[in-house]
Protein backbone atom coordinates (compact mmCIF):
# COMPACT_ATOMS: atom_id res chain seq x y z
CA UNK A 1 0.00 0.00 0.00
CA UNK A 2 2.68 2.21 0.91
CA UNK A 3 4.70 1.33 -2.69
CA UNK A 4 1.55 2.41 -4.57
CA UNK A 5 0.75 5.76 -2.08
CA UNK A 6 4.81 6.19 -3.51
CA UNK A 7 4.85 5.57 -7.03
CA UNK A 8 1.14 7.61 -7.19
CA UNK A 9 2.95 10.88 -5.75
CA UNK A 10 6.06 10.20 -8.53
CA UNK A 11 3.59 9.72 -11.05
CA UNK A 12 1.35 12.22 -10.71
CA UNK A 13 4.30 15.38 -11.15
CA UNK A 14 6.03 13.52 -13.96
CA UNK A 15 2.28 13.45 -15.73
CA UNK A 16 1.93 17.18 -15.17
CA UNK A 17 5.61 17.64 -16.58
CA UNK A 18 5.09 16.21 -19.82
CA UNK A 19 1.78 17.77 -20.07
CA UNK A 20 3.69 21.36 -19.74
CA UNK A 21 6.17 20.24 -22.28
CA UNK A 22 4.09 18.97 -24.89
CA UNK A 23 1.37 22.38 -24.49
CA UNK A 24 4.48 25.04 -24.82
CA UNK A 25 5.68 22.95 -27.77
CA UNK A 26 2.44 22.51 -29.67
CA UNK A 27 1.35 25.91 -28.96
CA UNK A 28 3.88 27.47 -31.23
CA UNK A 29 1.78 28.22 -34.21
CA UNK A 30 3.72 27.40 -37.41
CA UNK A 31 1.39 29.57 -39.43
CA UNK A 32 2.72 32.39 -37.48
CA UNK A 33 6.65 31.54 -38.09
CA UNK A 34 5.74 30.96 -42.25
CA UNK A 35 4.26 34.02 -42.07
CA UNK A 36 7.19 35.64 -40.56
CA UNK A 37 9.19 34.29 -43.23
CA UNK A 38 6.78 35.32 -45.89
CA UNK A 39 6.94 38.97 -44.64
CA UNK A 40 10.43 38.88 -44.89
CA UNK A 41 10.87 37.39 -48.82
CA UNK A 42 7.85 39.90 -49.36
CA UNK A 43 9.93 43.20 -48.00
CA UNK A 44 13.30 41.98 -50.21
CA UNK A 45 10.98 40.77 -53.21
CA UNK A 46 8.35 43.85 -53.47
CA UNK A 47 5.61 43.90 -56.40
CA UNK A 48 4.45 46.68 -57.96
CA UNK A 49 0.82 46.44 -58.12
CA UNK A 50 -0.94 48.83 -60.57
CA UNK A 51 -1.38 48.88 -64.21
CA UNK A 52 -2.01 52.48 -65.44
CA UNK A 53 -3.22 53.27 -68.75
CA UNK A 54 -1.16 53.73 -71.29
CA UNK A 55 1.72 51.18 -69.74
CA UNK A 56 1.79 47.34 -71.04
CA UNK A 57 1.78 44.09 -69.35
CA UNK A 58 3.85 40.53 -70.04
CA UNK A 59 2.11 37.68 -70.08
CA UNK A 60 4.69 34.59 -69.80
CA UNK A 61 3.26 30.95 -69.71
CA UNK A 62 5.69 28.22 -67.83
CA UNK A 63 6.80 25.62 -69.58
CA UNK A 64 4.92 26.31 -72.98
CA UNK A 65 6.81 29.58 -73.19
CA UNK A 66 5.53 29.07 -76.99
CA UNK A 67 1.89 29.52 -76.18
CA UNK A 68 -0.56 31.67 -77.74
CA UNK A 69 -0.96 33.73 -74.96
CA UNK A 70 3.14 34.48 -74.56
CA UNK A 71 3.31 38.12 -75.20
CA UNK A 72 3.29 42.13 -74.37
CA UNK A 73 -0.04 43.61 -74.56
CA UNK A 74 -0.79 47.48 -74.40
CA UNK A 75 -3.29 49.09 -71.62
CA UNK A 76 -5.51 51.41 -73.56
CA UNK A 77 -6.65 54.39 -72.39
CA UNK A 78 -9.63 53.02 -70.98
CA UNK A 79 -7.37 50.62 -68.81
CA UNK A 80 -8.41 47.11 -70.60
CA UNK A 81 -6.14 45.27 -72.90
CA UNK A 82 -7.19 43.11 -75.71
CA UNK A 83 -6.40 39.51 -74.90
CA UNK A 84 -6.33 36.57 -77.64
CA UNK A 85 -9.87 34.60 -77.69
CA UNK A 86 -11.24 36.59 -74.96
CA UNK A 87 -11.19 40.25 -75.86
CA UNK A 88 -11.06 43.20 -73.55
CA UNK A 89 -9.83 42.87 -70.04
CA UNK A 90 -9.67 45.70 -67.50
CA UNK A 91 -7.17 45.60 -65.36
CA UNK A 92 -6.82 49.44 -64.09
CA UNK A 93 -5.68 49.23 -60.63
CA UNK A 94 -5.26 45.78 -60.30
CA UNK A 95 -2.55 43.94 -59.13
CA UNK A 96 0.02 41.56 -60.63
CA UNK A 97 -1.34 38.59 -58.48
CA UNK A 98 -4.89 39.92 -59.13
CA UNK A 99 -4.25 39.75 -63.03
CA UNK A 100 -2.40 36.19 -62.61
CA UNK A 101 -5.22 34.42 -61.09
CA UNK A 102 -7.82 36.04 -64.02
CA UNK A 103 -5.99 35.08 -66.79
CA UNK A 104 -5.82 31.78 -65.33
CA UNK A 105 -9.34 31.36 -64.78
CA UNK A 106 -9.94 32.66 -68.83
CA UNK A 107 -7.60 30.85 -69.80
CA UNK A 108 -8.49 27.47 -68.04
CA UNK A 109 -9.80 25.35 -70.72
CA UNK A 110 -6.68 26.42 -73.65
CA UNK A 111 -3.58 25.83 -71.02
CA UNK A 112 -2.49 22.12 -70.01
CA UNK A 113 0.26 24.02 -67.60
CA UNK A 114 -2.01 27.04 -66.41
CA UNK A 115 1.49 28.56 -64.99
CA UNK A 116 0.98 32.16 -65.90
CA UNK A 117 2.81 35.15 -64.94
CA UNK A 118 2.24 38.89 -65.05
CA UNK A 119 5.45 41.81 -65.33
CA UNK A 120 4.66 45.00 -65.36
CA UNK A 121 5.85 47.44 -68.17
CA UNK A 122 6.33 51.13 -68.10
CA UNK A 123 6.82 53.59 -71.10
CA UNK A 124 10.60 54.51 -71.46
CA UNK A 125 12.56 56.69 -73.71
CA UNK A 126 16.11 56.99 -75.02
CA UNK A 127 16.44 59.48 -77.67
CA UNK A 128 19.49 60.95 -79.27
CA UNK A 129 23.02 60.09 -78.71
CA UNK A 130 22.38 55.93 -78.76
CA UNK A 131 22.80 53.45 -81.10
CA UNK A 132 19.46 52.08 -81.33
CA UNK A 133 17.49 55.18 -79.79
CA UNK A 134 13.32 54.50 -79.51
CA UNK A 135 10.36 54.07 -77.27
CA UNK A 136 10.57 50.74 -75.09
CA UNK A 137 8.60 49.42 -72.72
CA UNK A 138 10.57 47.80 -69.94
CA UNK A 139 10.54 46.43 -66.60
CA UNK A 140 10.54 49.33 -63.89
CA UNK A 141 12.19 46.27 -61.45
CA UNK A 142 15.26 47.04 -64.42
CA UNK A 143 17.97 49.33 -63.67
CA UNK A 144 19.10 52.15 -65.37
CA UNK A 145 21.88 50.24 -66.94
CA UNK A 146 19.63 48.08 -68.46
CA UNK A 147 17.96 50.80 -69.75
CA UNK A 148 20.77 51.75 -71.50
CA UNK A 149 21.85 48.50 -72.85
CA UNK A 150 18.22 48.31 -74.57
CA UNK A 151 19.46 52.04 -76.47
CA UNK A 152 22.72 49.92 -77.42
CA UNK A 153 24.57 52.39 -75.42
CA UNK A 154 25.67 55.82 -76.07
CA UNK A 155 27.03 57.14 -79.67
CA UNK A 156 29.66 59.37 -77.71
CA UNK A 157 32.46 57.45 -75.46
CA UNK A 158 31.58 59.90 -72.39
CA UNK A 159 27.68 59.63 -73.27
CA UNK A 160 27.00 58.42 -69.54
CA UNK A 161 28.44 61.75 -67.97
CA UNK A 162 26.90 63.94 -70.79
CA UNK A 163 23.08 61.89 -70.36
CA UNK A 164 20.62 63.33 -68.86
CA UNK A 165 16.87 62.48 -67.49
CA UNK A 166 13.99 64.48 -68.59
CA UNK A 167 10.35 64.70 -67.49
CA UNK A 168 7.45 66.48 -68.92
CA UNK A 169 9.65 68.71 -70.99
CA UNK A 170 12.36 69.49 -68.36
CA UNK A 171 15.49 68.26 -67.13
CA UNK A 172 14.84 66.38 -64.00
CA UNK A 173 18.34 65.26 -63.53
CA UNK A 174 21.52 66.95 -64.62
CA UNK A 175 23.81 64.01 -63.65
CA UNK A 176 22.58 59.95 -64.07
CA UNK A 177 25.97 58.54 -63.22
CA UNK A 178 24.88 57.86 -59.68
CA UNK A 179 21.51 55.82 -60.88
CA UNK A 180 23.56 54.06 -63.46
CA UNK A 181 26.45 52.74 -60.99
CA UNK A 182 23.94 51.75 -58.71
CA UNK A 183 21.79 49.00 -59.99
CA UNK A 184 18.39 50.07 -58.02
CA UNK A 185 15.72 49.19 -59.59
CA UNK A 186 13.51 52.62 -62.06
CA UNK A 187 10.87 51.86 -59.97
CA UNK A 188 13.03 52.85 -56.64
CA UNK A 189 15.21 55.70 -58.53
CA UNK A 190 11.76 57.70 -59.08
CA UNK A 191 11.71 57.06 -62.84
CA UNK A 192 7.87 57.28 -64.23
CA UNK A 193 6.37 55.72 -66.94
CA UNK A 194 7.14 58.50 -70.06
CA UNK A 195 10.22 59.76 -68.86
CA UNK A 196 13.31 60.34 -71.02
CA UNK A 197 16.85 59.22 -70.98
CA UNK A 198 18.76 61.22 -73.91
CA UNK A 199 22.61 62.32 -74.55
CA UNK A 200 23.73 66.17 -75.00
CA UNK A 201 24.53 66.04 -79.11
CA UNK A 202 28.22 67.21 -79.90
CA UNK A 203 28.32 70.72 -81.52
CA UNK A 204 28.24 71.31 -84.89
CA UNK A 205 30.80 71.69 -86.55
CA UNK A 206 31.27 74.52 -89.04
CA UNK A 207 33.27 74.71 -92.26
CA UNK A 208 35.35 77.07 -90.49
CA UNK A 209 36.00 74.67 -87.66
CA UNK A 210 37.09 71.83 -89.28
CA UNK A 211 40.01 73.96 -91.49
CA UNK A 212 41.12 75.29 -87.77
CA UNK A 213 41.25 71.01 -86.19
CA UNK A 214 42.22 69.21 -89.25
CA UNK A 215 43.35 71.17 -92.26
CA UNK A 216 45.42 73.91 -90.88
CA UNK A 217 47.66 71.38 -89.04
CA UNK A 218 48.66 69.53 -91.61
CA UNK A 219 49.03 72.73 -93.90
CA UNK A 220 51.31 74.44 -91.20
CA UNK A 221 53.49 70.77 -91.19
CA UNK A 222 53.42 70.79 -94.67
CA UNK A 223 54.92 74.36 -95.21
CA UNK A 224 57.27 74.57 -91.98
CA UNK A 225 58.70 71.08 -93.82
CA UNK A 226 59.48 72.53 -97.49
CA UNK A 227 61.07 75.72 -95.68
CA UNK A 228 63.37 73.38 -94.09
CA UNK A 229 63.96 71.82 -97.30
CA UNK A 230 63.85 74.47 -98.85
CA UNK A 231 66.92 76.43 -96.88
CA UNK A 232 68.75 72.84 -96.38
CA UNK A 233 69.10 72.90 -100.34
CA UNK A 234 69.85 76.63 -100.75
CA UNK A 235 72.88 76.36 -97.49
CA UNK A 236 74.24 73.48 -99.46
CA UNK A 237 74.55 74.86 -102.78
CA UNK A 238 76.35 77.81 -101.10
CA UNK A 239 78.68 75.76 -99.53
CA UNK A 240 79.37 73.88 -103.09
CA UNK A 241 80.25 76.87 -104.83
CA UNK A 242 82.14 78.36 -101.95
CA UNK A 243 84.08 75.45 -102.26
Amino acid sequence: MKADNLYGKRTVPTICFVLCICFSVFSQNPDTTAGTAQQGVSGRCRHYPLFQPGDAIQVLVYPDTGLFINGTYVIDGNGCVDLPVIGLMDITGKAEIQVQKMLEDAYIDYLRYPNIQVRPLIRASVLGGFHTPGLYYVDPRASMWNLFHMGGGTLREDGIEKSRWERDGKVYKENVIPYYQSGESLRDIGFKSGDQISVTPRPVTRGWDIFVRDILPVLSFAITASTATITTILLYREYDNGS
